[in-house]
């Protein structure tokens, strides 16, 4: 699922070099590439899958040891997402000091800060850092509100998952940059609806037989395709995409419910063709390398510049930096994380 939802972002990117300009003349393929090349959907994806991770890890400590140590918690998640990001800003500022680049001072903070959602719009470089700001602050909140107790964590989650339609709503008839669409507010419901799948996960994969998933999922996987056509029922109408707004479309708490539900029969129940798909070879080393391809995408897949921004040029390029970012960067501070576990 990991490879799927970078595959999406990076296709998503990848329209600024302009590489779909030919197909994009036949519009019975615009429909289908739209949908797998919707980078905020893949984003959402991350984010729903990141919450649902970190939960059931979580519990599983919890269950073990009947408590949560969280300084092993977080060196765990610093030395999985720090080292690997700042190998990257590093490597912007070589750049910058080469003169190939120019980011500006705010831009350098909030990126080396994990708030890149403050200003994402400053530069292109770092503008991916909006999504992984919002995770570190996730993981740094979480664990706090997880050892308040069984019920507090489960009702936070619950509140923040049905607090955010209203904030879109209010967002609609009072704009503030607060409330832009790549927030921290905006987005945290999809993170709380993975924990909430994390914690009910069990009952829900009894509630149903696997045919009824294998229909849930695929209804899910159709209700995703169509809801980005909903705008061009609800523009005409005045006001009618504000109320359509409190549910989104495919960035949505409706989108959401949909790929938590493609998320569930994918992990626990699917088989066959799509269950060999999922761990086969070429997506399970995807998967591996898709934290170092999500940090170099940018790049590589910005309006062509420099003769790397090329197709098939831009996707080698990308693909030899993040498999040197799994190898070389990341992979040692993995072995080390492994003794705070």
């Amino acid at each position: 699922m990991r490879a799927l939802s970078v595959a999406m972002v990076i296709a998503g990117h990848l329209g600024h070099t302009g590489i779909f300009n030919a197909v994009y003349r036949y519009h019975y393929v615009r429909a289908g590439l739209d949908f797998v090349r919707d980078g905020g959907m893949g984003v959402s994806m991350f984010f729903i899958l990141s919450g649902f991770l970190i939960t059931r890890l979580l519990l599983a400590e919890e269950e073990r040891h009947s408590s949560i140590n969280l300084r092993n918690f977080y060196v765990r998640r610093l030395l999985r997402i720090v080292p690997a990001y700042y190998f990257l800003l590093f490597a912007y500022y070589l750049a910058q000091q080469l003169g190939y680049l120019q980011i500006e001072p705010a831009s350098w903070f909030t990126a080396l800060t994990f708030t890149k959602y403050l200003n994402w719009h400053e530069d292109w470089y770092t503008a991916h850092g909006w999504s992984l700001s919002i995770e570190e602050q996730f993981y740094l909140i979480w664990p706090l509100l997880f050892c308040w107790g069984d019920r507090p964590r489960r009702y936070g989650c619950a509140i923040m998952l049905a607090g955010v339609p209203l904030l879109r709503l209010y967002s609609y008839c009072v704009p503030a940059e607060m409330f832009d669409d790549l927030s921290l507010l905006m987005n945290i419901d999809a993170l709380a609806l993975g924990c909430l799948l994390a914690f009910y996960c069990k009952p829900l994969l009894a509630a149903f037989r696997p045919e009824v998933w294998r229909a849930l999922a695929i209804g899910s996987v159709l209700v995703l395709f169509g809801l980005g056509y909903v705008n061009r029922l609800t523009d005409p109408v005045p006001h009618l995409s504000a109320i359509w707004g409190l549910l989104g479309q495919r960035h949505g708490t409706l989108a959401f419910l949909a790929m938590g539900c493609v998320l569930l029969y994918s992990v626990y129940v699917a088989r066959g063709p799509w269950f060999r798909l999922l761990n086969s070879r070429p997506l399970s080393f995807i998967g591996k390398i898709s934290y170092g391809l999500y940090l170099w995408q940018q790049i590589f897949v910005m309006r062509p510049m420099f003769w790397f921004n090329h197709f098939p040029l831009n996707v080698a390029g990308l693909s030899a930096c993040a498999i040197f970012s799994y190898y070389v960067v990341e992979r040692p501070f993995l072995r080390l994380k492994q003794r705070f576990n």
